[in-house]
């Protein structure tokens, strides 16, 4: 299969390295559709989408009240916990496929290179604290719409209900317990 000038591999060979898979993350997030069909396509980039999420989880960074997070095991098991939980509800919208999931999953995960800048919060001061994670935040939900709307097929405007949706059910499910 072909996708711009690059074949996207595939089939049998050896496995990509962690420095490829996390280039086409970088590039994932800023809106390369051809990153985004790489990762979705070749499933052996799996395991290191997973590492590269594992160790985005420890990266620090302030909150919005200018605590340092993460502050204990608890919150980064939280933290993978609500993302899956976000997979999920976003999967529950696509089409029921051999393979959707785990293609999903890889896209969404890959959404956590976007950590590499989270350290940034530890040089603002609380001002601009407020301007940042917001503007974090949207560029995470704008990843996810460009990525639902390039797996369903359908407008940004029906993805971006579906994964607001997604998110508000997910920000709300802790309330349930």
């Amino acid at each position: 299969m072909k996708a711009g000038n690059m074949e996207i591999k595939t089939g049998k060979g050896p496995l990509p390295t962690p420095l490829d898979t996390l280039s086409k993350s970088l590039r994932l997030i800023f809106f390369s559709e051809k990153a985004m069909l790489a990762l979705m396509l070749n499933r052996k980039h799996t395991l290191n989408i997973f590492f590269i999420y594992a160790v985005s989880l420890f990266i620090p960074f302030r909150g919005l009240q200018g605590d340092l997070n993460p502050e204990h095991f608890g919150q980064m098991v939280e933290s993978a916990l609500l993302t899956f939980i976000f997979i999920g509800f976003i999967f529950l919208y696509l089409p029921k496929k051999k393979g959707v999931f785990m293609a999903t999953t890889r896209v969404i995960l890959s959404f956590d290179a976007m950590s590499v800048f989270l350290p940034l919060t530890l040089l603002l001061n609380p001002e601009q604290l407020h301007y940042f994670h917001p503007m974090y935040l949207a560029w995470y939900l704008s990843l996810a719409v460009f990525a639902v709307s390039k797996i369903k097929g359908y407008g940004y405007f029906l993805s971006a209900m579906v994964v607001f949706a997604s998110f508000m059910v997910t920000i709300l499910f802790p309330a349930l317990f």
